[in-house]
């Protein structure tokens, strides 16, 4: 967040980074993982309070704008995340080292869980179906709290019935990506939400997804088990989800 005064219509620089550049002096607002955190502002004449279209990870922030009388109290950062308790969850050893790691990954839990579960909240903003295998199951562990991963696993298995049996790779949302190996891993993840939370009746309500998810990837089964050749879906391509959906219309049941 931030405060500033100046002529209306005047313009300042924004630029947020995770380090300096090599001169040790600038932002390097242009992110290694593709991201670019520059943004402009423009001044009303009046006191202006600044609100970003969307939320950031950084640790450097560097503001150009000619006149500007800018003061430490005019500035703040906003700690944003998925609400979640610490002493729900406690971890303490002996191994200064151990503690460490447990720290960090319990902090990347934390800080990746937004409005959903993410990777990471810098470069990705999706929630992609593989990744909750882990950070749901780590979620549950640390919080107690499995509102969001009922929500991951709904938000999935409406895929089912909007585009295609073997469910997209990333939800909510509109990009048309489907990863067998992701699909494979829902009915997983349901698993270990009824176990760790024993909530037979979702788990009941959800089987009929997992059980088309199976019958979906069998027609590509192997002798070995393994799948080959699955390509009715693809990846980031609208056309193939598509030609996918219109296939399998008349097999989806309302969930």
């Amino acid at each position: 967040m931030m405060e500033a005064e100046g002529r209306n219509g005047g313009n300042i620089e924004i630029r947020c980074g995770e380090e300096l550049d090599a001169d040790g002096v600038h932002v390097r607002y242009k992110l290694r993982c593709n991201c670019t955190y520059l943004e402009f502002w423009t001044l009303s004449g009046g006191r202006d309070v600044l609100e970003f279209f969307d939320y950031k990870a950084f640790r450097y922030v560097e503001v150009i704008g000619g006149g500007l009388a800018l003061e430490p109290q005019h500035f703040a950062a906003v700690v944003r995340h998925y609400p979640m308790d610490d002493d729900n969850c406690s971890f303490s050893t002996s191994h200064a080292r151990l503690d460490s790691i447990w720290r960090i990954c319990s902090n990347a839990v934390n800080y990746g869980t937004q409005e959903q579960f993410m990777e990471c909240p810098t470069r990705e903003k999706g929630q992609y179906l593989g990744d909750n295998t882990i950070i749901a199951h780590s979620h549950m562990y640390l919080s107690g709290d499995y509102r969001l991963t009922r929500k991951a696993l709904r938000d999935f298995a409406l895929s089912v019935k909007a585009v295609c049996p073997g469910l997209l790779a990333v939800a909510p949302g509109s990009f048309m990506q489907e990863i067998a190996d992701f699909s494979l891993q829902w009915p997983l993840q349901l698993l270990q939400y009824a176990k760790q939370n024993g909530d037979l009746e979702f788990a009941l309500e959800m089987l009929p997804v997992a059980e088309g998810i199976a019958a979906y990837f069998r027609q590509y089964e192997r002798e070995d088990g393994l799948l080959q050749d699955v390509k009715e879906g693809g990846s980031g391509n609208s056309g193939s989800a598509s030609r996918c959906r219109s296939a399998k219309q008349s097999s989806m049941q309302p969930l």
